[in-house]
């Protein structure tokens, strides 16, 4: 009830459009299945990485913003016996730069002189965790370096419970 409470509220009072974006925590199928309904109160809805990975962006006046959900593993690597913890790992941190190169190619054909901006939900190399965070899965066996991010004019992350930049020019966060 308080969730689309928020969103109606939201939608009537500030005019404005909604990104919804699943995490590490949140169930895909859960946040997906009111998706068509939200439209209508302009909540747009991405949970888990779309088929096309055109459907990932969101085209606005002075920006295209390039909708990163949590990536789980399955969406980014193809398991292959006899790998190790290493090699699995290498495949993780290859598979998220792969998706997002990709996106921000094709952020870049539609970008022409907006700027491309992109979300995520993920350990990047060097960020530092917080106390209210388990070192299970973020003991930075995905962690992506910031060069994941180059050409996009800033990045948004989630899944770190503490504020920071990450990199040289402050432009992921």
């Amino acid at each position: 009830k308080l969730y689309y409470g928020f969103l109606s509220r939201l939608s009537a009072v500030a005019k404005c459009q909604t990104l919804i974006l699943g995490g590490n925590h949140d169930s895909p199928a859960t946040l997906h299945a009111p998706r068509d309904v939200l439209r209508a109160l302009n909540v747009r809805v991405i949970a888990s990485p779309p088929e096309d990975p055109a459907d990932g962006l969101l085209e606005f006046e002075h920006a295209v913003v390039c909708a990163v959900p949590y990536l789980r593993e399955r969406d980014v690597r193809t398991a292959a016996p006899g790998q190790s913890a290493d090699e699995v790992a290498a495949a993780i941190r290859t598979g998220v730069t792969k998706h997002y190169r990709t996106i921000y190619t094709l952020a870049r054909s539609k970008a022409l002189e907006r700027l491309i901006v992109a979300t995520g939900h993920l350990t990047a190399a060097g960020s530092q965790t917080s106390p209210s965070e388990r070192t299970i899965h973020i003991g930075n066996l995905g962690a992506v370096d910031a060069a994941c991010f180059d050409g996009f004019a800033y990045t948004a992350l989630g899944h770190i419970h503490r504020p920071q930049s990450i990199g040289e020019d402050g432009r992921v966060r």
